[in-house]
């Protein structure tokens, strides 16, 4: 498997890609934005692990890039921004984890295997719930009528998990520590934001996906009280 590892602290990139070629995995490597942008505009990766802080493009403006070019690989951000308004930002412009400076390469390594374990599961699978065919690896769902709208990697990745825990309700902390990886209680907001686009994208008048206090959210394929 070939992984992209961009940051602009050689020996933190050295450090990151011979730990990950130990482990098995191919790796390019870069210091810069332009060349990050490019790779990831020309190869094909598992995974890429993205800086904030690099020279002539920022890692944050690479996201918005790549994301925008429709470009499904997964991205950890890495940076030395620890503050929640940071995270929630690199997660709502598509990143798929997040990983805080100073870390263990391990971490590093097992942040890795997760994204490319949620990212395999959501590849060549057609997914039925209400109206919608969902294409999780196009990023897109299709209604009966063949009405076309795309969503998020990331809100892509929440609305598979609740089709495969269809017609009942998950809790916030399962739903971060399968989608997010994370356990934590302050990104409740950050489920809501996403529960909320997926609602004006798929699901405005609230028949599909169903929130309920103390339980969570959850798909249903019928109206559920």
């Amino acid at each position: 498997m070939k992984i992209l590892v961009v940051e602009d602290d050689i020996d933190i990139l050295d450090s990151i890609a011979s730990f990950l070629e130990k482990n098995l995995y191919i790796v390019d490597k870069c210091s810069n934005g332009n060349d990050a942008l490019r790779l990831l505009l020309n190869g094909e990766y598992e995974v890429c692990l993205l800086d904030i802080n690099l020279p002539n493009i920022s890692g944050v403006e690479i996201l918005k890039i790549v994301r925008h070019k429709n470009i499904k690989t997964p991205i950890i951000i890495i940076t030395a921004k620890s503050q929640l308004k940071s995270k929630i930002e690199n997660f709502e412009l598509g990143a798929d984890d997040y990983i805080v400076k100073p870390f263990h390469l391990k971490e590093v390594l097992l942040r890795v295997n997760s994204v490319i374990r949620r990212s395999s599961l959501n590849k060549d699978v057609l997914l039925k719930i209400g109206k919608w065919s969902v294409y999780p690896d196009k990023l897109l769902c299709i209604s009966d009528s063949k009405m076309e709208v795309e969503i998020s990697n990331k809100e892509m990745q929440l609305l598979v998990y609740l089709i495969r825990n269809k017609n009942k309700y998950i809790s916030s902390e399962e739903i971060l520590e399968h989608v997010w990886d994370r356990e934590f209680n302050f990104f409740s907001d950050t489920i809501k934001t996403h529960i909320k686009n997926l609602r004006n994208k798929i699901d405005k008048d609230k028949n599909l996906i169903k929130t309920s206090k103390g339980k969570g959210y959850g798909v249903f394929d019928s109206i559920h009280d």
